[in-house]
């Protein structure tokens, strides 16, 4: 195999990260620098398939967060109908005179003050 002398320019950052591993493995960073670009080859040669997996990641992202959202409309509609089922069993309780539209406030109001305290959290 022959070789050819080559002056490579890199990044303090990327010179850093290069020498992590060379001293992990007890290698000179010549040599870790040697194994990184031949990995590099490889992988642009191979296509290693790491947009695929890119993608697959994002999709399975989208689909998490989807979820996710429902979840918490759910959430969101279970809190406010435990808030609701409270006044309304408040008021029976308490045989007041209050209508329905005091009563619906009221519910509101029960339901964004425990919004606010899971917000807070």
């Amino acid at each position: 195999m022959s070789v050819v002398k080559m002056t490579v320019r890199i990044k303090s950052s990327q010179f850093q990260t290069l020498n992590r591993p060379a001293e992990q493995q007890d290698i000179p960073r010549y040599r870790m620098l040697s194994q990184i670009i031949d990995q590099g080859f490889t992988a642009t040669v191979n296509d290693t398939g790491v947009n695929e997996n890119i993608r697959n990641i994002a999709f399975e992202t989208g689909t998490l967060s989807a979820r996710i959202a429902v979840l918490e409309r759910l959430a969101e509609r279970v809190l406010f109908v435990n808030c609701a089922a409270y006044v309304y069993a408040r008021h029976a309780v308490l045989n007041g005179s209050r209508n329905e539209d005091e009563l619906q406030a009221e519910a509101q109001a029960a339901f964004q003050r425990q919004l606010k305290i899971a917000e807070d959290g």
